[in-house]
């Protein structure tokens, strides 16, 4: 008897204890929660007042503040929405992605990612375009970190520009722009389609040798072929003595001489 009296009260106790137990817990939990609420609240109501810009190379910071059309500074956090902020900044043509933060202090953060022109395009009117990576257009713009970019040609057709043209010579100019092909880049002036031929040519900046590649297929073992020989014998390609440099054959490259007539 004084046994199961023993396990009552053992097993009272521990119900008590668990109870307690249960009692402090969802205390520190609502203690939490009411501070959580509490800085939020404090948060929501602080006033901005500065904005920061990062990422940014090309475009300027007013460029980017211009396109945010609501108020931030010296305005409540609540009465910001981040999102709108985004989506206003992804408007710029030259915005590729934006990130927005609302950060403990006072200020807003706007991260913004670029689209970086790969190659410019002479529409029919003679008027200038970019295109990125993507083939994405892009309002010319004079840069110094635009210098050097090679002009895409002969994508027009009947004053409207082929898709799938422009698309191939974009993926030309891109694959010639990696690190693996830089000295091919810099000495290409232009990437052209030739619309009767129905193939792409290279024109070199210096002593404007052509450099025909046909069609997309088979890319980088046409460039490799071709900066193998650039490398061994590019002083006499730089020359005007080459009539072209042919690599529309498999595993070939063929060079025709203006002085001999001959081919290689």
């Amino acid at each position: 008897m004084l046994r199961g009296t023993l396990d009552r009260l053992a097993i009272m106790m521990r119900l008590a204890l668990e109870k307690r137990v249960f009692i402090v817990l969802c205390s520190v939990i609502l203690l939490i929660s009411a501070l959580a609420i509490f800085a939020n609240m404090w948060s929501s109501n602080k006033i901005i007042t500065s904005l920061a810009i990062s990422g940014n190379i090309v475009i300027p910071e007013l460029e980017i503040i211009s396109t945010i059309h609501t108020p931030i500074i010296n305005t409540t956090k609540n009465q910001i929405s981040l999102q709108q902020i985004r989506r206003d900044v992804l408007h710029h043509p030259y915005v590729q992605s934006v990130a927005v933060e609302g950060s403990h202090s006072n200020q807003i953060n706007i991260e913004i990612k670029e689209r970086k022109p790969l190659a410019i395009i002479v529409g029919p009117d003679g008027s200038l375009v970019y295109y990125d990576e993507n083939a994405v257009a892009l309002p010319y713009r004079l840069s110094e970190k635009f210098h050097d970019m090679p002009l895409l040609r002969g994508v027009f057709v009947n004053g409207k520009i082929d898709t799938v043209c422009l698309l191939c010579g974009i993926k030309i100019i891109k694959e010639l722009s990696k690190e693996t092909y830089r000295t091919l880049y810099s000495i290409t002036s232009e990437v052209i389609y030739q619309q009767d031929q129905k193939l792409f040519y290279l024109m070199t900046a210096d002593a404007g040798v052509k450099i025909m590649l046909g069609e997309t297929g088979n890319l980088d073992d046409k460039l490799d072929l071709l900066l193998a020989y650039w490398k061994e014998k590019g002083q006499k390609a730089k020359t005007a003595n080459s009539e072209y440099i042919d690599l529309r054959w498999k595993d070939q490259l063929v060079v025709r001489d203006y002085n001999q007539g001959k081919t290689e």
